[in-house]
């Protein structure tokens, strides 16, 4: 039986931790040739390294997405690697909290560099290598459900998500004449290694009390969203979030409070 992603190139930012990092080595595993994108060497090409070992095919492109001239690096990249590029994942990310009132300017800016400018950058620039191709293509970004649900010190991460949101639904209205999707996914909290050093794990415990599921997903979960938008079965889906957070957000108020705890002070 053939794999779902059987000769399509997946570009996926952020792909040497976490969340990317459990993407990349199950798109990986569908037949998917990787670009590997991160900014530490060594995190980088060790996934690079597991999915060559597991049989597959990878290359490593190194860079900041927060630079503007970045993104064309990226797409060349995988065009020179592999030929084409089919699906892009705009993942990388940043965290970090600070009360409303004292969070300053620079660093408000920093997320909005690289969550928002970088994701446009970045995708913008592969989505022009898939309408030259002219044989489609798929676009997801990694959104959240803190783009929908206020969290108390966040003011620039639930911006950011938002707009990310946002572009999201310009990107899938204005790509949909040249067969390009674009979707959103947007979990709630997940145990991956940036909300581990962000909350530590007794927080990391705390964070999932109030979700209907009992507990935060594992960025497996968060994948197979992932893997399924950029499958053939989603062709016919465009400009949707998804919202992959154990019913977190259909829980609603319970987050205001227990994000208040060690959050904002």
């Amino acid at each position: 039986m053939a794999k779902t992603l059987s000769g399509k190139t997946a570009v996926i930012t952020g792909s040497s931790r976490g969340i990317g990092r459990a993407m990349a080595l199950r798109f990986a595993g569908e037949g998917a040739y990787v670009v590997v994108h991160g900014t530490d060497a060594a995190r980088a090409a060790a996934v690079s390294d597991e999915i060559v070992a597991a049989g597959g095919k990878a290359a490593v492109c190194l860079g900041d997405v927060a630079d503007d001239s970045f993104g064309e690096k990226l797409a060349q990249f995988a065009v020179d690697q592999f030929g084409a590029l089919d699906i892009f994942v705009a993942n990388a990310g940043m965290a970090g909290f600070a009360p409303f009132l004292e969070m300053k300017a620079d660093a408000f800016r920093s997320f909005m560099d690289v969550h928002v400018t970088g994701a446009f950058t970045t995708s913008q620039a592969c989505a022009k290598r898939m309408v030259e191709a002219g044989r489609g293509g798929r676009i997801l970004y990694l959104s959240s459900i803190s783009a929908m649900n206020a969290m108390y010190g966040y003011a620039a991460y639930c911006s950011a998500k938002s707009a990310v949101m946002a572009l999201t639904r310009v990107a899938a209205l204005e790509l949909a004449q040249y067969g390009v999707t674009a979707n959103a996914i947007a979990p709630g909290p997940v145990e991956s290694e940036m909300m581990h050093e962000l909350w530590g794990p007794e927080r990391m415990k705390e964070r999932g009390f109030g979700i209907p599921l009992g507990r935060l997903a594992k960025p497996e979960e968060v994948v197979e969203m992932a893997l399924f938008l950029a499958s053939p079965g989603a062709k016919y889906i465009t400009g949707q979030a998804f919202f992959v957070d154990g019913g977190a957000l259909a829980a609603g108020p319970y987050t205001h409070e227990v994000f208040k705890r060690g959050s904002a002070r």
